[in-house]
């Protein structure tokens, strides 16, 4: 492990400013599963965390496809956070503040639906664990992760910053196992680059791992439930001899 790598987790900043930057014109909404999901529209959504939320795009398009009352975008770049409260003023829904993930700035149960997209990669190994349970933490109901997988782990030089790493990662058998959540619906696929173009795959294409343009490319987007009731409960009679 290099130094930078130990420490990755804040050292993002300048990147969370130059990706929103980047992407202020982009205008392409949450994919169709997300906004059509049965479970999404049967619960009643008031509240949405957008967890490293980019330029915010997917953020309204969810507030408002969900008809929910407030949406709240969080970037570490305070720059990005200033650039997003300026460009999304005049929609009263829509609100952004500065953190990160393995630390979020909420109370406990405080969210109906928190998404964290295409952002897990960036963590750092040693906030890796806490992230997750930190986004688990804030939501009341649902969560929506979607990253890089592949058919094994593994990690990336980060183009742009030396020593730095990004992480392909299966995230779903770490958030099962807080014992709260579980999946109502997922979506594999992999994309080039065409905004909006999906192309379905199954966890099988990813074999072979190594020479796979798949394993490098693929993405995995999970829908969890959390219910604090999938734990039972038992006390000492249940194991009195």
């Amino acid at each position: 492990m290099t130094a930078g790598e130990a420490h990755q987790t804040g050292k993002f900043e300048s990147q969370s400013l130059r990706f929103v930057q980047e992407h202020m014109h982009d205008s392409t909404p949450a994919p169709s599963w997300v906004l059509n999901s049965p479970a999404l529209r049967e619960a009643p959504v008031e509240r949405v965390l957008d967890v490293g939320c980019g330029a915010g795009v997917h953020l309204r398009s969810v507030v408002h496809g969900l008809d929910a009352g407030e949406g709240v975008g969080l970037e570490p770049s305070t720059e990005a956070v200033e650039l997003l409260n300026r460009t999304y003023v005049d929609d009263p829904r829509m609100t952004f503040q500065a953190g990160t993930v393995n630390a979020l700035p909420f109370e406990t149960d405080s969210f109906d639906l928190v998404m964290c997209w295409s952002v897990l990669h960036w963590v750092g190994r040693n906030e890796y664990l806490q992230s997750l349970g930190e986004l688990i933490r804030v939501t009341r109901s649902h969560l929506i992760v979607m990253d890089f997988v592949a058919a094994q782990d593994y990690r990336v030089p980060y183009a742009h910053i030396d020593g730095m790493f990004t992480y392909k990662q299966d995230f779903v058998s770490p958030i099962l196992s807080s014992g709260v959540m579980r999946v109502v619906d997922e979506l594999r696929w992999w994309d080039q680059k065409t905004p909006g173009a999906v192309h379905p795959i199954q966890e099988s294409d990813l074999q072979p791992f190594l020479d796979n343009p798949l394993s490098y490319q693929a993405r995995h987007g999970v829908l969890f439930a959390k219910d604090y009731s999938l734990l039972p409960t038992f006390d000492a009679q249940h194991f009195s001899a």
